[in-house]
């Protein structure tokens, strides 16, 4: 009960009642109403310059992606929704200037949503992802919510200068109170596509007996899932237990796990799954140590040499090694899913096999080592070697 009145006295109560101390524009028109020096310092010379600074970086920041066509690890959404957030905010600060057609605050509001949209596309860009890797999370969904609050802004900022600026406000506090009650918030939608998903993953791989687990024995009823299905099953069933309860899981197995301590309950489906991943890895190792003595190598159409290793100048995906320059571009890429289906996922020693010529690149591995899942996915990758390449 007192949850529940929190959330409407934060999202209700407060909101509106600071917007209704706003002027409408009629009494706006004929009134002259004083504005605090101080907030004029503090949005005018202090916020709207410390945005443009961080708007420049941020499209920096997309012309480095867009060049080395490579999205980062998470960050994008929360480094544009600061933007976007900030910027309403420095609007609302700024609302009284608007009357005296005050030149800076005009510009600001006429091109701030233009110059929003692309950084936006990025951050629609960069939550398809998230949700294509790890799928639907409470977070996230509100996130998915964010983008599109911020899309309507830019959109209505670019349509009214951001002359009503209680419309932002009064939907950004609509949207998430709908999305946070009733039946459809998105605690709720998270846990039914949740419980689809491992009923579905259950069901395919006829775990356990009459599609039920129990709790001691679930590594072994595991072992036939693959690497990808552990995980995933790993990550559902502890997201619904600490999110939801243990009682949530307990659909899915034969014994009590409502009853167990949290901390067994999480530690023992982490054990499990985790050993049953390990089951599907598969495990490379290679050292070149003198074989390249008494060889002469020819790197005559090569102008540039330069070593690396897995703590400085690389970056794993999927299925891939990419070395990267002194300025972080991509000079080579190593194809190390493709060198170990060439072998069957046999590592072999002849050096032959995993020197690798590309477009201008040659590279030649010292040493490496690390293991494969399901096989697509690189993990716990040590290399060290040369590349010789050409800009």
């Amino acid at each position: 009960m007192y949850s529940n009145i929190h959330v409407l006295c934060y999202t209700l109560f407060f909101p509106f009642y600071l917007l209704g101390n706003i002027p409408i524009a009629s009494i706006t028109e004929t009134k002259v109403h004083s504005f605090a020096q101080a907030w004029k310092i503090l949005g005018l010379y202090i916020l709207l310059p410390l945005l443009i600074l961080y708007g420049t970086i941020l499209y920096a920041y997309l012309i480095k992606i867009i060049i080395q066509w490579q999205l980062p690890d998470g960050w994008v959404s929360a480094l544009v929704s600061i933007l976007t957030i900030g910027g309403t905010i420095t609007l609302f600060i700024l609302y009284p200037l608007c009357i005296q057609e005050n030149r800076p605050l005009k510009f600001f509001r006429q091109w701030f949503g233009i110059l929003l949209l692309p950084l936006l596309i990025l951050m629609t860009v960069g939550i398809i992802r998230r949700f294509q890797d790890y799928g639907i999370t409470t977070n996230r969904l509100y996130i998915l919510l964010l983008n599109f609050w911020c899309y309507t802004t830019a959109l209505y900022t670019i349509f009214t200068s951001g002359k009503k600026i209680k419309i932002p406000f009064i939907s950004f506090i609509l949207l998430f109170l709908i999305s946070s009650i009733g039946p459809w918030r998105f605690s709720e939608i998270t846990r039914y596509t949740m419980h689809k998903r491992i009923d579905t993953l259950i069901q395919n791989n006829k775990l356990g007996t009459n599609n039920l687990l129990t709790f001691d024995s679930l590594e072994t009823q595991c072992t036939q899932l693959d690497s990808i299905d552990a995980t995933r099953l790993q990550d559902d069933l502890l997201y619904l237990t600490e999110n939801y309860g243990a009682k949530d899981i307990q659909v899915w197995f034969t014994d009590s796990v409502s009853s167990m301590q949290f901390s067994k309950l999480t530690q023992g489906i982490t054990s499990a799954l985790n050993r049953s991943q390990e089951n599907h890895r598969i495990y490379f190792s290679y050292y070149q140590s003198d074989s390249y003595e008494g060889k002469n190598i020819n790197i005559k159409d090569y102008q540039y040499a330069l070593f690396f290793d897995e703590n400085s100048n690389i970056r794993t995906n999927s299925d891939n090694v990419e070395i990267l320059g002194p300025d972080s571009t991509v000079v080579a890429v190593y194809p190390l899913v493709d060198l170990l289906k060439k072998q069957n996922y046999k590592v072999n020693s002849n050096d032959t096999i995993w020197s690798f010529r590309g477009d201008n690149t040659y590279i030649l591995p010292l040493s490496l080592d690390g293991y494969m899942n399901n096989p697509q996915e690189i993990g716990g990758l040590y290399i060290k070697g040369i590349v010789f390449y050409n800009p």
